[in-house]
């Protein structure tokens, strides 16, 4: 799928989402852009590896060029504009952002880059027990890694890094859920998402598609907790056929959700999955669990765990991913916030998850502070740990990245109730 072809989807996606309003209904409409700016020391420009390959000779005195590519770490500014509209109407949902970003290394070995992400998305209610939504997405980078600048509502997503090249990846997804009895209800899921990697001379990038197709009962057995059975199916396609064949994958398990308490939740998948890989069958365990934690009225705790099957990280073909992470966030008086997140991902071979591989484990570590200033300006300051192991050395990392940020709010932040 080319990009002007995606892009052309994501308009149809919009237009059909506006049209969907229902004429005559008062509707709340909001834009409120964002300027945000940064300068941080990025501790591996590169994304992962060294910029130069061991030398076979001792090695020469260190170079005093402190802009030398030798060194993989740099100072970077940079300056992003985030641009949301929302309009909402008593049934209908529908949301488009555009976030143009520049990071800037004034560096001629490092080029500057700009980043572009474009969302959006019609949620409608058809009835007070039927439900759908559609949502587009277009992102295009130099860069894979997590902004630490922003919730980590990334987290749940398996993630290890490669060689810094030009990304772009897109998908469009639908969902929906309607009544199937008095305390029980369906709920389905479609999507699709590519990829593609620059190709490097001594890293070349595997480019993807993979389909999905989902579909679940649930029955509420009472206020606090419900049970059912969710299926997924998954078709993963790549650049290289020959190299990579198509693969199938089939989940079924137990889905449910459970309130321990006024402050306490959990929300779960566990079962199995069955991959067909050109031939190659294997089975494994599938895992979805996310459990959440209300400390008081101001601090919060999400923690989960994860094992399925993707597409891979360009590296590779199809693989299993597994892992873990967990969050914590504080909200204070005064526009006073903190948060700490972590996660861990291990890639392992879809069709032997057991057998020895040169495919990565990531560790992130990131941390942050901000200040709300008035209504219209946020400062504050962030760090990352970045940590990835791997039998290829070009995959090998391990670098802190920390700096100062900041955010102009045009229209000011909406007080709460406001």
């Amino acid at each position: 799928m080319r990009t002007d072809r995606f892009l052309a989807q994501v308009c149809m996606v919009a237009a059909a989402s506006c049209a969907s309003a229902p004429y005559g209904l008062a509707a709340d409409v909001e834009f409120n852009p964002t300027v945000d700016f940064n300068v941080f020391y990025d501790g591996n420009t590169r994304g992962v590896g060294e910029d130069a390959p061991p030398p076979q000779e001792p090695p020469p005195d260190p170079p005093t060029d402190p802009t030398s590519t030798d060194d993989p770490s740099a100072i970077v500014g940079g300056i992003g504009v985030t641009l949301p509209w929302t309009v909402r109407t008593p049934s209908t949902t529908f949301a488009v952002s555009y976030r143009p970003r520049r990071e800037i290394y004034g560096d001629e070995e490092r080029p500057d880059f700009t980043s572009h992400a474009l969302e959006t998305s019609v949620g409608r209610t058809v009835s007070p027990r039927a439900s759908y939504s559609v949502a587009a997405r277009y992102d295009r980078t130099d860069r894979q890694e997590l902004d630490p600048r922003r919730p980590p509502d990334e987290l749940v997503d398996p993630r290890t890094y490669t060689l810094r090249r030009t990304f772009e990846s897109g998908g469009l997804s639908g969902s929906g859920s309607f009544s199937a009895g008095r305390s029980s209800s369906l709920d389905w899921r479609v999507g699709v998402r590519w990829e593609r990697g620059e190709d490097l001379p001594e890293s070349p990038y595997q480019d993807s598609e993979a389909y999905n197709a989902g579909f679940g009962w649930a029955h509420d057995y009472s206020p606090q907790g419900s049970a059912g059975i969710g299926l997924l199916v998954q078709h993963f396609t790549y650049e290289a056929s020959e190299t990579f064949p198509d693969v199938d994958v089939v989940s079924l398990g137990h889905t449910g959700t459970r309130r321990f308490s006024r402050d306490g939740s959990l929300i779960y998948a566990v079962g199995a999955l069955r991959s067909d890989n050109g031939g190659v069958t294997n089975t494994a365990g599938s895992v979805n669990v996310t459990a959440n934690w209300v400390l008081g009225p101001r601090s919060s705790i999400t923690a989960g765990v994860r094992q399925g099957a993707s597409a891979g990280d360009g590296t590779s073909g199809a693989t299993l991913d597994r892992g873990g992470y967990a969050s914590w966030s504080y909200t204070a008086p005064r526009g006073f916030s903190a948060s700490v997140a972590a996660t861990y991902w291990d890639r392992r071979n879809l069709n032997d998850p057991s057998a020895a591989s040169a495919l990565p484990a990531a560790f992130t570590f990131s941390d942050a502070l901000s200040w709300r200033v008035g209504r219209f300006f946020r400062i504050g300051v962030f760090h990352t740990f970045h940590s990835q192991s791997s039998d290829e050395a070009a995959l090998e990392t391990n670098y802190h990245s920390a700096g100062l940020h900041g955010s102009w709010i045009v229209r000011g932040e909406r007080r709460a109730g406001a």
